[in-house]
């Protein structure tokens, strides 16, 4: 059996090699959170349900939309 090398500037990053410290990682180098500028709305279903939503615009111009449901 041959032994695995992995190859050099991989996408692990020195010091975050592994599993383990790469689970650390967001713990000693938090993401930066961006306010929250999604509105949310309401639509109102026949049958008496309720669908909700949020709306989140794009600063520029919009090339294409996309539904999550």
């Amino acid at each position: 059996m041959n032994h695995f090398s992995p190859e050099p500037f991989s996408t692990e990053r020195f010091p975050f090699y592994g599993g383990d410290l790469q689970t650390l990682h967001d713990w000693f180098f938090p993401p930066v959170r961006q306010e929250d500028t999604a509105t949310p709305f309401a639509i109102s279903l026949a049958d008496g349900d309720t669908l909700t939503g949020r709306l989140s615009e794009p600063l520029g111009e919009a090339v294409a939309s996309l539904i999550l449901v």
